[in-house]
């Protein structure tokens, strides 16, 4: 099932594709936007029904609890009351937080440099900066929800980041000469 949105966003443009499949347990959202204003940041908001909760986030090498701020987190972020919890699922999107239950993740963050971009031998103050504001760059941004039972552990969410951020891409080819077992194929 899809649900899709869109619609002029200050001066720019923004579109949203909400996605759900029969069987996957999570929400897949991909949003677009265009960006025409300088010095903004976009941010995706979730609000949840979780009152008290912990935030964990996935780190090099594991999983860290997190207090309340924006921190990095590799494939995934997940906010549980110990019960009940939501994972957020990022491709190449590691800001992220909760504030006052609410779920947050840094889209894109239009900036500039005052003094021009580091180079060899210092700065260079006839570098253009501006091109760091992204006006009239189409952005495109997947991310996905994982409401589960349980704390991350017991919801897999480790096993459903790694899933997300690579998926099975199915390839038409031709007839390949040589045999494949029954057991351990894709017979």
């Amino acid at each position: 099932m899809d649900y899709h949105v869109n619609f002029a966003f200050g001066e720019g443009f923004f579109a949203t594709r909400v996605r759900l499949y029969a069987g996957l347990p999570r929400i897949d959202i991909q949003t677009t936007l265009i960006n025409e204003c300088e010095r903004v940041r976009y941010r995706m908001a979730i609000p949840t029904s979780l009152k008290q909760g912990t935030i964990s986030q996935e780190i090099p090498f594991g999983a860290a609890e997190r207090v309340a701020g924006e921190f990095p987190a590799q494939n995934w972020m997940d906010y549980c009351d110990g019960q009940n919890g939501i994972a957020l699922l990022n491709r190449g999107l590691p800001g992220n937080n909760v504030e006052g239950g609410v779920m947050m993740l840094s889209l894109l963050k239009a900036t500039a440099l005052k003094e021009g971009y580091a180079e060899i031998g210092g700065f260079n103050r006839r570098t253009k900066t501006t091109d760091g504001y992204e006006l009239v760059v189409t952005h495109i941004f997947d991310y996905s929800l994982l409401p589960h039972k349980g704390d991350w552990r017991a919801a897999k969410v480790t096993r459903h980041g790694m899933e997300f951020n690579r998926p099975m891409l199915g390839l038409k080819t031709t007839k390949h000469p040589g045999y494949l077992p029954q057991r351990i194929s894709l017979n």
